[in-house]
């Protein structure tokens, strides 16, 4: 009865959201005519529209540390009521989130019981719905940048015309948006958080972004939501990805 029950609050506050347009554009996880390939499309559209104006696009692709299980509760409870959650309702939702229970269950041995104070329930309905509700300001720290959001998944871009002013220019708003994860005590993981600049000029260009004082890597081609980017859109390396994929299953 509970899964049922959580569905039906899932539903009706997914009715809520989309009545009132709460969710930022900027979000493409858990949402209805949302997906990996229009994330994919907006994110290509924006640097070859850079490219076009022979501007360079750089990006930073930031990864967050154990994202669902930090999140404040006295947090999201205000954002939540800033949304339009209140009452009767919004008590329910921060039951729901609050004082969870647990155990560890070894060879039938059972630690004491603890509670959990932060974060939202993995696995459940409303976890990644309460998790956008979230983050969903995030993208009002910088005026200037682009965001493109999955779920917890967020990579930010900037075009100009000179790399050394991108690169001061993107270091400013990326600190920004550091310091916007850290009020809201969410944690950046800087050793899988990278960069990477596309530009339609020859040689070996980089941008060495240093965020935080720490410098951060930069590649030349990435993973993003399942797909092989380079610096240069060519697309090779994922054909040679999914051709390999392909001849393996039929070997």
């Amino acid at each position: 009865f509970s899964k049922i029950f959580e569905r039906i609050t899932y539903n009706r506050m997914l009715e809520f959201i989309t009545k009132y347009n709460i969710f930022a554009d900027t979000q493409y996880g858990f949402r209805k005519g949302k997906s990996t390939e229009t994330a994919l499309l907006d994110f290509t559209d924006y640097i070859h529209e850079g490219l076009t104006n022979k501007h360079n696009v750089g990006s930073v692709f930031m990864d967050l540390s154990k994202a669902f299980d930090v999140i404040d509760h006295s947090i999201i409870e205000t954002k939540l009521e800033h949304y339009g959650f209140r009452g009767i309702f919004l008590n329910f939702l921060m039951n729901f989130i609050k004082e969870r229970k647990y155990f560890v269950s070894v060879n039938g041995l059972k630690s004491e019981i603890n509670t959990v104070n932060i974060g939202v329930p993995q696995g459940s309905t409303l976890g990644p719905l309460l998790f956008l509700l979230y983050i969903n300001d995030m993208k009002n720290c910088s005026k200037i940048l682009k965001f493109i959001q999955f779920a917890d998944d967020t990579t930010i871009l900037y075009s100009h015309s000179n790399i050394a002013q991108l690169k001061t220019i993107l270091e400013a708003e990326a600190n920004k948006v550091i310091n916007w994860l850290s009020a809201n005590k969410l944690i950046i993981n800087f050793t899988k958080t990278h960069s990477m600049l596309f530009t339609n000029k020859r040689g070996n260009l980089k941008l060495l972004l240093k965020l935080q004082s720490i410098n951060l890597e930069e590649k030349s081609e990435t993973s993003f939501l399942g797909v092989i980017i380079d610096n240069k859109l060519t697309w090779k390396q994922h054909v040679q990805f999914i051709a390999s994929k392909i001849s393996k299953s039929i070997a």
